[in-house]
């Protein structure tokens, strides 16, 4: 895929959405607690890893402005570099399916509606091209083959991967 930007807690952590909902960064492997319900104690896949929880983001934007509809946003994100000294990073979203039973089910609309909440409230960051859905191990070729053949309605620029693909990919 040709994927060359690694994680970079620096520009995560300091980045503009970050410093205005320090609630809101999380520790990577809680996030993965919370969104898997096969799990019962908390992993250790990534180490010293934080990211931005969007719902989170989305939330109290939403209870800031005195109420509301809330916009449905990708899960995390966090920002990417070439190198840790690169002044240049982009923000990349990850959409986290752990407990998709049925990839059949994912649908255009909801996905690219999670893009756009997601670009609206990262607007002034630059944004990574492509959108990283993670999902169960077993159902990855799945989930790559539904994708590939809703590749006219769903932008093939929706990644399919496992927790240990996305690891390898960008950290």
């Amino acid at each position: 895929m040709g994927f060359n930007m690694k994680y970079s807690r620096s520009k995560t952590i300091t980045h503009p959405i970050s410093t205005k909902h320090k609630d809101c960064v999380k520790d990577f492997n809680n996030v993965i607690l919370n969104e898997d319900d096969s799990l019962n104690t908390k992993p250790s896949i990534f180490n010293n890893v934080e990211v931005i929880n969007t719902d989170c983001v989305e939330k109290e934007r939403v209870e800031q402005m005195g109420g509301g509809d809330r916009n449905r946003t990708m899960d995390v994100a966090f920002a990417i570099a070439e190198s840790s000294d690169c002044e240049i990073s982009e923000i990349i979203f990850v959409e986290l399916k752990l407990n998709c039973i049925n990839p059949n089910n994912l649908k255009r609309g909801e996905l690219k509606g999670k893009v756009l909440g997601s670009t609206n409230l990262f607007s002034s960051s630059t944004i990574y091209k492509d959108y990283i859905i993670v999902v169960q191990p077993n159902k990855l070729q799945q989930t790559k083959s539904i994708l590939n053949k809703l590749r006219f309605t769903i932008p093939d620029n929706f990644i399919p991967m496992d927790i240990n693909e996305l690891k390898r990919t960008f950290f």
